[in-house]
């Protein structure tokens, strides 16, 4: 009798363990997935980013290089740019960035769109070719701005670095990581820079850089103060070509809306000096998708981020085809 109750005993047992495995099998993952919380399991975390990137020079698609996926200022994984698209799969809906690299190219980092419950976004952006010094052995200077909140002093991501060389006219926009920009291959001349955030008032200063010189500076921005009695804002895009940066394009079609949502809010034509102007009455503190598209031109999204009670206004080179 003691024999058959040790029997049963252990039948009893080994068909739970059983269970208990076939369980284990049935919720671990079924592939590999980039997802923002790798502990939520919410039949949302399907959402699939795929990243292509251009040169702003010649419109080629780029391969090789590095683009990192970051969600809620996480790193979420880095991989290997492609013609065909860089893909990350299985995310949760939130707000991310990308910061792309890619030797003989500037680095960039730009925002995405709002990625909603199993959404799909196909995001198109472009890479600034390294300054071609054209035989100018001054053109390798290098310079980095960090920029802090200058109430706690933490560092600022998404912050908008603009640079403008007085001397030439050429211009250069960046977006902070961590609070940080770097500008590789800088010539020499007289130099104008505007810092930006939807959440803080902008900053502006200047400096002198010498051949291949190498300079840094650290800025602290004030957070905006809240002004309920003005609530709309106004835009102006200026558009050039990215070959013969000098030249504006006219007849480009501008269209504007909020993001996370598809109609467009906004839209026009730029004029004869390239220049699109919105109606002042967009409402403020959003984020909005600018596209930019012209026939021979490759199209290009960005996104610009408003405050309130003044124009915001944006530089946008167009790739020739």
């Amino acid at each position: 009798m003691k024999l058959v109750r040790n029997k049963l005993f252990l039948v009893v047992a080994g068909l739970y363990l059983l269970s208990l495995a076939s369980s284990c099998r049935h919720t671990s993952p079924t592939g590999p997935s980039d997802i923002l919380n790798s502990g939520d399991t919410s039949s949302c975390c399907h959402a699939r980013i795929t990243l292509t990137m251009t040169d702003s020079v010649t419109g080629h698609l780029l391969d090789g290089g590095s683009a990192s996926l970051y969600g809620n200022d996480q790193l979420i994984s880095t991989k290997s740019m492609s013609t065909s698209g860089t893909v990350w799969d299985g995310l949760c809906p939130g707000h991310y960035h990308v910061t792309v690299s890619k030797d003989g190219y500037h680095t960039e980092t730009f925002l995405l769109d709002t990625l909603g419950c199993n959404g799909t976004e196909t995001p198109q952006h472009v890479l600034d070719p390294e300054a071609r010094t054209n035989g100018d052995s001054c053109c390798h200077g290098i310079l980095e701005i960090s920029v802090h909140d200058s109430n706690n002093g933490e560092s600022i991501t998404g912050a908008t670095v603009n640079l403008t060389n007085r001397t030439n006219g050429s211009t250069y926009t960046r977006m902070t990581s961590s609070g940080l920009v770097r500008f590789d291959g800088v010539c020499p001349g007289n130099y104008l820079c505007i810092i930006s955030n939807t959440h803080f008032d902008s900053s502006k200063f200047d400096f002198e850089m010498t051949c291949n010189d190498s300079l840094s500076f650290s800025k602290s921005i004030a957070m905006v103060a809240a002004n309920a009695e003005c609530d709309t804002t106004s835009t102006t895009i200026h558009v050039r070509d990215s070959l013969h940066r000098d030249s504006n394009i006219a007849g480009a079609t501008v269209t504007i809306r909020i993001d996370g949502h598809h109609d467009n809010f906004a839209s026009g034509i730029t004029n004869a000096e390239g220049y699109y102007y919105s109606d002042s009455n967009l409402p403020g503190h959003e984020t909005y998708i600018v596209t930019i598209s012209k026939d021979g031109y490759h199209t290009r999204s960005i996104i610009m981020q408003v405050g309130d009670c003044r124009n915001y206004s944006e530089l946008v080179y167009l790739s020739p085809q």
